[in-house]
């Protein structure tokens, strides 16, 4: 399985081919609902956002193997914590996504910065910062493929 690189110029051409009409091949998170549950998951990733994970012994266990594998996301997976028609906190698609840029900058500069930091995910736990850059790269592909855009490396430019 390819998962797309941690890199946010990789991210947003990637990001490029999705607009405020795509459908979804699976779920039913509109493009904007899935900005703002990725952008979610990085201020997760860098303590903005404080969360619980009731997952403990062979349950946490068996998520964390999964996380650290290279099995994709299953599509059509319902996790506790998210409601996929919660009330949007951006104006329009094309905020959504300025705001997701931004947190991916804060999270670059947050893991330059504290690159021994733990903090906890909903469903895999104590994450350190490569743990969670391996977890982002599974979570926009997954959500990526749920609108059909596929993951390629960028291209170099011949100029």
């Amino acid at each position: 399985m390819t998962f797309i690189q941690d890199q946010l110029e990789t991210i947003v051409l990637h990001l490029d081919q999705l607009d405020a009409d795509s459908q979804p091949l699976w779920g039913t998170m509109t493009p904007q609902k899935m900005i703002e549950h990725l952008t979610d998951s990085v201020f997760i990733s860098t303590g903005k956002v404080i969360v619980d994970c009731p997952y403990t012994g062979e349950k946490l266990e068996r998520s964390r193997t999964f996380l650290l594998s290279e099995q994709p996301m299953p599509k059509n997976f319902k996790a506790h914590f998210v409601n996929d028609v919660s009330q949007l906190r951006n104006e329009s698609f094309e905020l959504a996504v300025d705001e997701f840029v931004e947190a991916w900058v804060d999270f670059e500069e947050y893991c330059e910065l504290n690159p021994e930091k733990v903090n906890t995910h909903p469903v895999f736990g104590a994450l350190n910062i490569g743990e969670w850059r391996w977890m982002h790269r599974k979570h926009l592909t997954h959500h990526f493929e749920q609108f059909g855009i596929e993951i390629s490396e960028p291209h170099e430019s011949n100029y």
